[in-house]
């Protein structure tokens, strides 16, 4: 893929929202992610890595602080054996922090999960893919994995804002994406419909059932 200018990127989801957009269109576009594009869902979306940038600066607004923790060029550039974007419920779940929390769903559920828009983050430093499996607990808190490694406390502040959840279930998934579809809306005044409708945009519909 090749990289684009902040301002070209801008530009174009400008023009998708107020050309294109609704949330009809949004939630087929995922859908296809999900079905005919690697079976990834938000992760897939052309747009993530800005959309997450986005995010990462309405949190530092919202932190009232001059420290800039992630930069665009950090986030976009993409380096073989190593992320910037993190599924924090990972796509290889055989950790025992995972298998106890995630086992009661079946194989399309828990792809659903990895690859909801709640799941990802953007992380300050780029880590060693090796790393992405272990717990939440460990990497969410941690000192010292390996030189390589990213503790959420210590992180961009996307990461540090997941720190501050106890545990990573598929209800922190849910709470988050929710977080993450509201600031979508307020952010380019775009409307997403109701909760029902936000938990189809999410694939995540079976914890409400």
């Amino acid at each position: 893929m090749e990289n684009r200018s902040i301002d070209s990127v801008i530009s174009n989801v400008r023009s998708w929202c107020d050309e294109y957009f609704s949330k009809e269109k949004f939630l087929s576009y995922v859908q296809d992610k999900y079905e005919l594009h690697s079976k990834e869902g938000f992760y897939r979306w052309d747009d993530i890595r800005y959309f997450l940038y986005e995010y990462e600066q309405y949190l530092k607004d919202k932190s009232k602080t001059n420290d800039k923790k992630l930069s665009w060029d950090e986030l976009n550039t993409r380096k073989t054996d190593y992320i910037s974007v993190e599924h924090i419920y990972p796509q290889t779940d055989t950790e025992p922090y995972w298998q106890a929390r995630f086992n009661t769903f079946n194989n399309y559920q828990k792809n659903f999960l990895t690859h909801s828009l709640g799941n990802l983050l953007a992380l300050s430093r780029q880590k060693n893919s090796s790393l992405q499996n272990i717990g939440f607990d460990e990497k969410s808190k941690r000192n010292n994995i390996s030189n390589n490694s990213v503790e959420y406390s210590n992180g961009s502040f996307s990461e540090i804002s997941v720190s501050k959840y106890e545990e990573w279930t598929s209800n922190e998934i849910l709470d988050r994406g929710m977080n993450m579809l509201k600031f979508m809306e307020e952010r380019w005044s775009i409307e997403l419909g109701d909760d029902n409708f936000k938990l189809k945009l999410l694939h995540l519909e079976f914890l409400d059932e």
